[in-house]
């Protein structure tokens, strides 16, 4: 499922999903059109959660939810507004976690959980203020793992996990530094996946995290930036848009030991 982005002229404020059948439109009447948003599957409850964003100077602090069909903004307090954030779901606490972003005074470094009924801040310290990082759950190891991102000093190459009580990092090598990438757990490769982004080049490598160390897995997949979207499937993992510097590539790509073009999402 994909909401909105950066398109060619602009911030779109379109809802597609992929099933069986292929792409189709839905959603109906929904979020206002924004990039630098954050979206994640929140399992117990059968819906998708989305949180904040941005569309030309003005941020947004809004959660909504959509359930395959309709969108439902979710009214209550939350953090405050930002962009480029990063959120995903804690399957073993049932709690969708929040990391940092972009405010209108600067880069954040708060963590804000959700429970289906109210947002609470979580911590205050832990990975440096960052924006263009990505969160993502291990299910194998049952923590929130976050990578990359950008602070005050450029991007980062560090790796952190969370616990639901405080944050650690993880004293390893891996991934060079970047920001702007995609992260995804994948139960076939038994592990958090992070592919491309950002520093200074477009990047093309595919890392997966064990739970102790990064390990390459490929380097000759399509150079992609700008935080694309990847999820896994069945049929392995599924690329969507990005940048690659001539363009925004509409294209779904899917690798399984290596990568190929696909016409679905499958």
């Amino acid at each position: 499922m994909i909401f909105g982005g950066y398109g060619e002229d602009g911030p779109l404020g379109d809802t597609w999903v992929c099933d069986s059948t292929g792409w189709r439109t839905a959603g109906g009447i929904g979020p206002e059109a924004r990039g630098s948003h954050a979206l994640t599957h929140v399992q117990h409850l059968k819906v998708f959660l989305m949180f904040g964003g941005l569309t030309g100077s003005t941020r947004f602090g809004d959660t909504w939810l959509f359930d395959g069909m309709t969108w439902q903004r979710w009214i209550g307090a939350g953090p405050p507004a930002r962009s480029s954030h990063a959120l995903t779901y804690d399957q073993a606490r049932e709690r969708v976690v929040l990391f940092g972003g972009s405010s209108a005074d600067g880069l954040l470094g708060d963590t804000w959980e959700w429970d289906g009924e109210a947002w609470s801040l979580v911590a205050a310290s832990g990975p440096s203020p960052r924006r263009h990082h990505t969160l993502a759950y291990d299910y194998g190891r049952e923590s929130v793992v976050l990578f990359g991102g950008a602070d005050l000093d450029g991007p980062r190459g560090d790796t952190w996990l969370w616990d639901g009580s405080a944050w650690t990092q993880a004293s390893v090598l891996g991934p060079r530094s970047r920001d702007h990438h995609a992260m995804a757990f994948s139960e076939e490769l038994d592990g958090v996946v992070v592919y491309g982004g950002w520093d200074g080049t477009y990047l093309a490598d595919l890392w997966r995290w064990s739970g102790a160390e990064w390990l390459e897995l490929d380097r000759e997949g399509p150079a992609r930036a700008g935080s694309p979207a990847l999820v896994a499937t069945s049929e392995g993992l599924v690329l969507y848009g990005g940048g690659d510097g001539e363009g925004l590539p509409g294209e779904v790509r899917v690798y399984r030991n290596r990568w190929r073009s696909s016409a679905d999402c499958r």
